[in-house]
């Protein structure tokens, strides 16, 4: 599905960038967004509360 998002937003010719968040724990959905060339920018700390834990998001984009 990412990659036909990703195919999609090429082909457009409007979307000129994609961003999403993720966990930071979520390490298998980080490789995979690397692996189609998103770059972390940033990272926001304590980002959700979950069950009285804390958790960090990295702030991710495509450029496209």
């Amino acid at each position: 599905m990412l990659d036909a998002l990703i195919h999609w937003a090429r082909g457009t010719q409007i979307v000129k960038k994609i961003n999403l968040r993720v966990r930071t724990d979520n390490q298998r959905a980080i490789h995979l967004y690397e692996r189609k060339g998103f770059v972390n920018e940033g990272t926001i700390r304590k980002e959700i509360f979950l069950n009285g834990t804390y958790f960090a998001q990295h702030w991710m984009g495509l450029e496209l």
